[in-house]
């Protein structure tokens, strides 16, 4: 079979010192080098047990200043500390919290009304504190680059659970575009893409780059999607629209798609966080970290399955997708890995400590609470502005002068298209809704 995609042939510092056990005081600590003291990293399992990433952790150093006896207390790291397999957050409305808000059992730093997830995520403390705790070892002359590898592969887990993918398939990279174009590279001469009128074009950019090849990009509407997708060899489209937030209709698509040569390359950066997602069955799945995921940017993921990674060239292969990276660094002959990691790139290290803490613990919560949670604030505000209610976490008004009248007032929120996009998320409350309402008039 031709290898060308689309060919049907066949803690915190206060004073200097560190401070102790209050909430959202993570310190990442080091346990020596990974692999133990032979000077040769051992290969890290690619699925990630919380309690056990204690043992190979390798970022910062430090104890707890102890209890009332006066001995010392080794920290725990951020991820036993904070991660999925240990702490269930709690739903509900968030509350303000000695001047933060709360969400979700979190403290946030936000302060004021920030409705602009869908721009930049506002992380967590505790992913703050993680990613300050970095730069301050980092600065210390304390980094080491093989202590970085724990944090990417929680970071990697995280994402394969939020959409229902297995760690196996998932690639990591830096940039929605830049995973993008690694299927685009690889589609065949003459191929035919469809995808939304007014894609973000982190999506379709990369694939209308290829027309010297011969490959069409057609545009159509996002609810022709399903029924235009006959015949073509791929199907290119976020989940939830950037500019407005309209959601896709995944079952159509799958239903039309499923048993076919057509292949699905879906973006989930607007959805996954806040929309449950079962996605194994789309080709590729493909989202960043610096929105609804929360992450520092520079850090994206792809999921891939096995009937497209195959057909792939690794165009951009380097030491990080080796078989047995830390073996991988020089020489000769070419030695990848046989899952997903070949199409790695070497990882941007701070915004995978981010994702390392804020991953995990998203793919912990109840995502259909948080749905419920999101979007019932989203139609709180759609009802007070006289609309019908709708199905996306994600609101774009369309009134004259709409971000002006919020900007004036402190709500902070974007504007795509013309239209002010107010985005809820886990630490927005209904007082956020009202003040947007009390602004738009």
């Amino acid at each position: 079979m031709c290898g060308a995609l689309g060919d049907r042939r066949p803690h915190r510092t206060v004073g200097g010192k560190r401070c102790g056990r209050l909430p959202g005081c993570l310190l990442l600590i080091r346990s020596g080098p990974v692999g133990g003291t032979s000077g040769r990293p051992r290969r890290l399992r690619e699925r990630v047990d919380t309690a056990g990433l204690a043992a190979r952790i390798g970022l910062g150093r430090g104890t707890h200043p102890g209890d009332a006896s006066g001995n010392a207390r080794r920290a725990e790291p951020v991820w036993q500390t904070f991660g999925s397999d240990l702490v269930r957050m709690t739903g509900g409305d968030p509350a303000p919290q000695n001047g933060r808000m709360r969400g979700f059992g979190q403290e946030f730093g936000v302060d004021g009304c920030y409705l602009n997830t869908a721009s930049i995520g506002v992380p967590p403390v505790p992913v703050v504190e993680a990613v300050a705790e970095s730069v301050r070892e980092w600065g210390g002359g304390g980094g080491r680059a093989p202590r970085f590898d724990p944090a990417v592969a929680a970071a990697r887990e995280g994402f394969g659970r939020l959409i229902g993918a297995g760690t196996d398939r998932v690639a990591i990279g830096s940039s929605v575009s830049g995973l993008v174009g690694l299927v685009a590279a690889n589609l065949r001469s003459g191929a035919r893409v469809v995808t939304a009128r007014d894609e973000f074009t982190s999506v379709t950019f990369p694939f209308a780059a290829q027309a010297a090849r011969g490959v069409t990009v057609t545009e159509v509407d996002l609810c022709d999607i399903a029924s235009a997708s006959g015949g073509a060899d791929l199907v290119a489209v976020s989940v939830v629209q950037s500019a407005d937030g309209a959601v896709l209709d995944l079952a159509a698509l799958r239903a039309a798609t499923e048993g076919t040569a057509t292949r699905v390359l879906l973006d989930v950066t607007q959805a996954a966080g806040w929309l449950p997602l079962e996605l194994d069955w789309a080709d590729a799945v493909v989202g960043a970290g610096y929105k609804w995921l929360l992450s520092p940017r520079g850090a994206a993921w792809m999921a891939v399955a096995p009937r497209l990674r195959d057909m792939l060239v690794p165009h951009a292969a380097n030491w990080y997708a080796g078989d047995e990276r830390w073996d991988s660094i020089y020489g000769l002959p070419l030695r990848l890995a046989t899952d997903a990691r070949r199409l790695d790139t070497s990882p941007a290290w701070l915004s995978q400590v981010g994702a390392a803490v804020a991953l995990p613990w998203l793919a912990s919560l109840d995502r259909e609470q948080v749905r419920t949670h999101c979007v019932g604030l989203a139609n709180r505000l759609r009802a007070a502005l006289g609309e019908e209610p709708g199905d996306s976490a994600i609101v774009s008004v369309t009134r004259p002068g709409a971000a002006d009248r919020l900007s004036a007032a402190g709500v902070v929120a974007s504007t795509r298209r013309g239209a002010a996009r107010l985005a809820f998320y886990l630490h927005n409350t209904e007082n956020d809704v009202d003040r947007a309402v009390s602004a738009l008039g």
